[in-house]
């Protein structure tokens, strides 16, 4: 599965509406167009923190190129429990599926780049 598919099956399954899962022609517009967007869009980010592997779902700023992560996290899951952080506004436990995807995504990621987690 690809990174994008990844995000977005992630924002089906939160009913957050991921940045990926727009069209070239929604991007664009939304880019030339950013006072007449009312919606929020985000995107996955993987941080570590104390030794914990962590996935936030951050706002996504298509005028910006700066992350938004950490206390600002719409979502936020430790990977090491696969359950959210006490600080994740959503407190939903993602599907055993996708969390499996998650997972041999980080594997997948590791093994092409020669990283640990």
């Amino acid at each position: 599965m690809s990174y994008k598919n990844l995000e977005i099956k992630i924002g089906q399954e939160l009913k957050i509406p991921m940045w990926s899962s727009l069209t070239s022609e929604e991007k664009k517009f939304i880019i030339e167009n950013p006072d007449k967007i009312k919606n929020k869009y985000y995107q996955l980010n993987f941080t570590e923190y104390k030794g914990n592997i962590l996935l936030n779902v951050i706002y996504y700023n298509p005028q910006s190129n700066l992350l938004i992560s950490g206390k600002k996290a719409k979502y936020t899951l430790n990977l090491n429990t696969n359950k959210p952080t006490s600080k994740s506004k959503i407190k939903k436990t993602l599907s055993d599926e996708t969390i499996n995807l998650i997972h041999s995504y980080l594997n997948l990621r590791q093994q092409i780049l020669g990283v640990e987690n």
